[in-house]
């Protein structure tokens, strides 16, 4: 576990980068970032990690968590909802419908007041029932 004092995270921070360096496409450097990040409150470095980490993995359910994830943080720890609303597009575009996803537009919608795109979310979430 990540139970260490705050100079020990920044120098582990730093040789995660490192190894990214001379291996940009290192999972296990990318997930100890994750994990690095999401536990010191580091959100919009979590979300380029994600970005990077997704299309790495090889299997197609995890890179949709991996983006879904992504969106999450992006509306709920840094409270971007027009970049929540592109990201969780993104993953509709890219994997196609999930009901949480679309549950997330929708809510993200509302809140913005784009009633076009919250009614077409909510038509996408019944036929996606059906």
């Amino acid at each position: 576990a990540w139970r260490v004092g705050g100079g020990e995270i920044e120098r582990a921070i730093e040789a995660q980068r490192r190894r990214l360096e001379t291996d940009a496409d290192n999972r296990d450097a990318l997930r100890a970032l994750e994990r690095l990040y999401a536990a010191t409150g580091g959100w919009e470095e979590l979300v380029e990690v994600l970005s990077r980490r997704m299309p790495l993995e090889r299997n197609v359910a995890e890179q949709r968590a991996i983006a879904r994830r992504a969106a999450l943080v992006l509306e709920e720890k840094i409270g971007d909802g027009a970049r929540a609303i592109e990201a969780h597009r993104e993953v509709t575009a890219s994997f196609g419908p999930d009901r949480e996803t679309l549950h997330s537009l929708a809510r993200l919608y509302e809140s913005a007041g784009q009633n076009t795109e919250l009614l077409e979310v909510l038509e996408s979430d019944v036929d996606f029932c059906e």
